[in-house]
Protein backbone atom coordinates (compact mmCIF):
# COMPACT_ATOMS: atom_id res chain seq x y z
CA UNK A 1 0.00 0.00 0.00
CA UNK A 2 1.05 3.25 -0.94
CA UNK A 3 -0.38 6.30 0.89
CA UNK A 4 0.43 9.89 -0.45
CA UNK A 5 3.43 7.94 -2.72
CA UNK A 6 5.17 6.79 0.74
CA UNK A 7 5.21 3.12 0.95
CA UNK A 8 4.05 1.97 4.05
CA UNK A 9 4.16 -1.52 6.02
CA UNK A 10 1.60 -3.68 4.98
CA UNK A 11 -1.46 -3.51 6.93
CA UNK A 12 -2.17 -6.67 9.71
CA UNK A 13 -6.05 -6.27 7.96
CA UNK A 14 -7.73 -4.32 5.47
CA UNK A 15 -11.31 -4.26 3.98
CA UNK A 16 -12.43 -2.34 0.82
CA UNK A 17 -16.09 -1.04 0.83
CA UNK A 18 -17.84 -0.09 -2.07
CA UNK A 19 -20.44 2.46 -1.88
CA UNK A 20 -22.83 4.55 -4.05
CA UNK A 21 -24.07 8.28 -2.98
CA UNK A 22 -27.40 8.78 -3.33
CA UNK A 23 -28.91 12.52 -4.00
CA UNK A 24 -31.12 14.06 -1.78
CA UNK A 25 -33.65 13.61 -4.09
CA UNK A 26 -33.96 9.43 -2.95
CA UNK A 27 -37.01 8.66 -1.19
CA UNK A 28 -39.51 6.06 -0.54
CA UNK A 29 -42.91 6.40 -1.22
CA UNK A 30 -46.08 5.82 0.58
CA UNK A 31 -46.14 2.49 -0.77
CA UNK A 32 -42.64 1.64 0.03
CA UNK A 33 -41.33 2.11 -3.57
CA UNK A 34 -37.92 3.40 -3.70
CA UNK A 35 -37.07 5.98 -6.45
CA UNK A 36 -33.87 6.09 -6.43
CA UNK A 37 -31.49 8.88 -7.27
CA UNK A 38 -28.26 7.86 -8.03
CA UNK A 39 -25.33 10.33 -8.46
CA UNK A 40 -21.95 8.31 -8.63
CA UNK A 41 -21.09 4.52 -7.70
CA UNK A 42 -18.11 2.94 -6.83
CA UNK A 43 -16.88 4.99 -4.11
CA UNK A 44 -14.45 2.81 -1.85
CA UNK A 45 -13.56 2.79 1.91
CA UNK A 46 -10.31 1.19 2.71
CA UNK A 47 -10.94 -0.07 6.44
CA UNK A 48 -7.40 -0.38 7.90
CA UNK A 49 -5.52 -1.90 10.86
CA UNK A 50 -1.77 -2.05 11.60
CA UNK A 51 -0.34 -4.32 14.47
CA UNK A 52 2.63 -3.51 16.32
CA UNK A 53 4.44 -1.10 15.11
CA UNK A 54 7.61 0.65 16.27
CA UNK A 55 7.35 4.36 16.86
CA UNK A 56 9.10 5.14 13.35
CA UNK A 57 6.50 2.91 11.44
CA UNK A 58 3.44 4.26 13.14
CA UNK A 59 4.63 8.00 12.64
CA UNK A 60 5.09 7.87 8.98
CA UNK A 61 1.94 5.58 8.38
CA UNK A 62 -0.01 8.78 10.55
CA UNK A 63 2.38 11.55 8.82
CA UNK A 64 1.32 10.04 5.12
CA UNK A 65 -2.11 10.42 6.03
CA UNK A 66 -2.51 13.45 7.51
CA UNK A 67 -3.57 16.06 4.57
CA UNK A 68 -6.61 16.73 3.58
CA UNK A 69 -6.23 14.75 0.56
CA UNK A 70 -3.82 12.15 -0.96
CA UNK A 71 -3.35 9.14 -3.25
CA UNK A 72 -3.63 5.94 -2.28
CA UNK A 73 -2.75 2.73 -4.21
CA UNK A 74 -3.80 -0.51 -3.35
CA UNK A 75 -5.24 -3.39 -5.04
CA UNK A 76 -8.99 -3.22 -5.89
CA UNK A 77 -10.39 -6.44 -5.09
CA UNK A 78 -13.24 -5.70 -7.87
CA UNK A 79 -10.52 -5.63 -10.30
CA UNK A 80 -7.84 -7.09 -8.51
CA UNK A 81 -5.92 -4.76 -10.30
CA UNK A 82 -3.67 -1.83 -8.42
CA UNK A 83 -6.10 1.16 -8.21
CA UNK A 84 -4.59 4.61 -7.47
CA UNK A 85 -7.62 6.79 -5.59
CA UNK A 86 -7.56 9.62 -4.09
CA UNK A 87 -8.96 10.37 -0.42
CA UNK A 88 -9.06 11.36 2.65
CA UNK A 89 -8.36 9.95 6.06
CA UNK A 90 -11.42 9.26 9.05
CA UNK A 91 -10.55 8.87 12.37
CA UNK A 92 -7.57 7.66 13.86
CA UNK A 93 -7.44 5.08 16.40
CA UNK A 94 -3.98 4.72 17.98
CA UNK A 95 -3.27 2.31 20.90
CA UNK A 96 -0.03 1.57 22.71
CA UNK A 97 0.61 -2.15 23.77
CA UNK A 98 3.52 -3.42 26.18
CA UNK A 99 5.54 -6.42 23.71
CA UNK A 100 8.50 -8.51 24.85
CA UNK A 101 10.63 -6.18 22.44
CA UNK A 102 9.29 -2.83 24.17
CA UNK A 103 6.24 -0.57 23.55
CA UNK A 104 4.44 -1.17 20.07
CA UNK A 105 1.70 1.06 18.33
CA UNK A 106 -1.79 -0.36 17.05
CA UNK A 107 -3.03 1.71 14.03
CA UNK A 108 -6.10 1.84 12.48
CA UNK A 109 -8.48 4.05 10.17
CA UNK A 110 -10.63 4.63 7.14
CA UNK A 111 -9.81 5.68 4.08
CA UNK A 112 -12.43 7.62 2.25
CA UNK A 113 -12.67 8.32 -1.49
CA UNK A 114 -13.10 12.00 -2.48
Amino acid sequence: MVINGVAVHDPSSLSVVEQDLDSDNTSRDETGQLHRDRVRQGIRKISAKWTALTQPDAAAILSAASPASFSVEYIDPESATEQIRTMYVGDRTCEIIPTSLGKRWNISFDLIEY
